[in-house]
């Protein structure tokens, strides 16, 4: 039998569709993929980083602090404000759950007009000068305290900054950064990777536990809204805006759910401790 050769019809090598749609279709295809895998890995994170031991967290960021730019306040100043720092951690332990005492926590206050308060990894609790002028009573502070302390206990700085360690990954991967550099930022720079904010449930469970923590000292939950209350007044707007400001719940929402609790358990507020006023009228002549 005598084999024929067929002609190859023209083009047929040739796509009909536009290259530029192939690249693009091809392009979006790879980033879905990655936005993915990295959404998987990143909730992966969240769930496993809660299981290293605590001890090991509070080795590995014993020495963490976030850098305050203002330096230059007078002698005096500073002792006053070293007082104030004494008196808002006595505060913290009179508020700890007796029952979870591996949990440590220090404070440190810092100069800034912007009202703030965080947790880092290692149950680091920092406050702003601006935070204390608005806040008329201890048991508005102790709220916010109390608040941050919730997100230690369930181990929100940590989870964040786990999920925030997989999203760097996967920008590193795809922008060729190198690895050293990444890992010298996340050991350098935990105050500021857990700015990448917690969940809207992280944020409620750390006011539910907050309030919790409040009423068992104080007997009532008097003064939970004092600072939420304060907070929508102020004009604070951009790269300016508080943590508390820039999570995912309203500030409505969260007064409402507070002041539902404050309503079933009230009480007389206690006034600010004594170094902590002091400080503030020394921050306020300057």
């Amino acid at each position: 039998m005598d084999y024929e050769p067929k002609i190859i019809p023209e083009g047929i090598n040739t796509s009909t569709e536009h290259p530029l749609r192939e690249f693009f279709v091809l392009v979006s295809g790879i980033a879905l993929v990655i936005v993915f895998v990295t959404a998987v890995l990143a909730l992966s994170a969240d769930f496993l980083v809660q299981f290293i031991p605590l001890e090991k967290e509070q080795e590995w960021f014993s020495n963490e602090l976030p850098v305050d730019t203002n330096r230059s306040e007078p002698a005096s100043d500073t002792s006053l404000k070293a007082e104030a720092e004494q008196q808002l951690q006595q505060l913290i332990e009179k508020l700890r759950d007796e029952e979870k005492p591996e949990y440590r926590f220090t404070l440190g206050l810092l100069d800034s007009d912007i009202p703030n308060a965080f947790v880092i990894p290692g149950g680091h609790i920092f406050v702003t000068s601006g935070l204390l002028k608005l806040v008329d009573s201890e048991n508005g502070l102790a709220m916010v305290l109390a608040h941050e302390m919730g997100h230690q206990y369930r181990r929100h700085p940590l989870r964040s900054l786990g999920r925030g360690a997989v999203i760097a990954l996967a920008l590193m991967v795809v922008s060729g950064a190198e690895i050293d550099a990444l890992v010298e930022s996340f050991v350098g720079n935990a105050a500021v990777l857990t700015s990448l904010g917690f969940s809207r449930e992280q944020e409620l469970e750390a006011d539910l536990l907050g309030i919790a923590l409040l009423t068992r000292h104080y007997g009532h939950a008097s003064g939970s809204v004092e600072f939420f209350e304060a907070l929508k007044g102020q004009p604070y707007a951009g790269s300016d805006t508080p943590e508390f400001l820039s999570t995912h719940p309203g500030v409505d929402e969260r007064i409402d759910l507070l002041r539902a609790h404050s309503r079933q358990s009230s009480g007389d507020k206690t006034v600010l401790p004594g170094a902590i006023q002091s400080y503030l009228e020394s921050i306020d002549k300057d």
